[in-house]
């Protein structure tokens, strides 16, 4: 079953893609005044189709073989390996009758619409899901020898306030841009008592020292997170 579902979602995520692409590439080509013989989802082989149709000078198809698709243009090679034009002079309305610049945005058109059809996925996932950010209720796990070791900070601490700003989030105590302040300081809460931890000052006139930070921040950030999915200590 497992393997028959993935076939079947295979099928329809290669079905999304080469739609998209190919739309890329009939839009410009109609936009540019070229005539598109074929639109096709799924390669036609021995005029093996599911489905035709013939709206204007444009046959609109599902192929047996759900690998690909085309769209055949008119004056244009093609998966189709159709050059029975070249014996003809070139048409007004032929692929090869029109400018450079267009025939190159007519082939650029399909990896167009995949890259709009990729940032329009990320966008909407993003916009539904939201940012992933871990609540600074989630205690730290810090790495012996680390920089925020070496800082003070233990497994266990809360991050409270960062530089005097109140914090919510881990992502917004290890903000990059408060490593690049004259001063970082951080409040925290451990075992029911607050206090406050600052970073060395060569930190912000250091370049070596920021980017050894940066890699301790990301590590702190990836263990806490870890740390937060195990059973004996998950926040609920």
């Amino acid at each position: 079953m497992d393997f028959l579902s993935t076939i079947f979602f295979f099928i329809v995520a290669i079905f999304i893609l080469v739609t998209v692409h190919e739309l890329g590439h009939f839009l410009t080509a109609k936009l540019f005044g070229m005539r598109v013989d074929k639109f096709y989802i799924g390669f036609d082989f021995y005029n093996m189709r599911l489905w035709k149709k013939k709206i204007g000078d444009t046959e609109y198809g599902l192929g047996v073989f759900p690998l690909g698709g085309y769209v055949k243009i008119a004056g244009m090679v093609d998966e189709s390996l159709d050059t029975d034009f070249e014996a003809s002079a070139p048409q007004p309305w032929e692929f090869r009758a029109k400018p450079v610049w267009q025939r190159l945005i007519v082939l650029a058109g399909g990896v167009t619409m995949n890259l709009l059809l990729a940032a329009a996925i990320f966008i909407g996932v993003t916009y539904t899901l939201g940012e992933s950010r871990t609540s600074t209720a989630t205690p730290a796990f810090v790495e012996t020898g680390s920089i925020f070791d070496q800082m003070g900070l233990k497994t266990g601490d809360r991050f409270v306030e960062a530089n005097g700003t109140p914090v919510a989030t881990w992502e917004d105590a290890l903000e990059p841009e408060r490593f690049t302040a004259d001063a970082l300081t951080y409040t925290i809460l451990r075992d029911g008592t607050t206090f406050t931890i600052s970073a060395p000052r060569t930190f912000s006139a250091n370049s070596t020292k920021l980017k050894d930070l940066a890699f301790a921040r990301l590590s702190l950030l990836s263990l806490t997170r870890s740390w937060q999915e195990t059973p004996l200590n998950r926040v609920d």
